[in-house]
């Protein structure tokens, strides 16, 4: 079974460097009122490092309009 970004956002979410974690998340909300939106920030790597990453991201919503999940374009 498919497991979508809203499924396992926990594993994006505590990836993120800790200095850059509450400007992100505050703004989760807006992914869903916009059509398109951009995150820069510092994403953890396997070898411990932070490396900094543009996230560009849509929203997927069903036939009702109803939020499914995030696309990373």
């Amino acid at each position: 079974m498919f497991k979508g970004f809203l499924d396992v956002s926990s594993f994006w979410v505590d990836r993120i460097h800790p200095e850059d974690r509450q400007r992100i998340l505050a703004q989760l909300p807006r992914i869903f009122e916009e059509e398109y939106h951009t995150y820069n920030l510092r994403f953890l790597c396997k070898n411990g490092a932070y490396i900094w990453v543009r996230d560009e991201v849509k929203p997927v919503f069903d036939k009702e309009e109803k939020p499914l999940d995030i696309y990373f374009v």
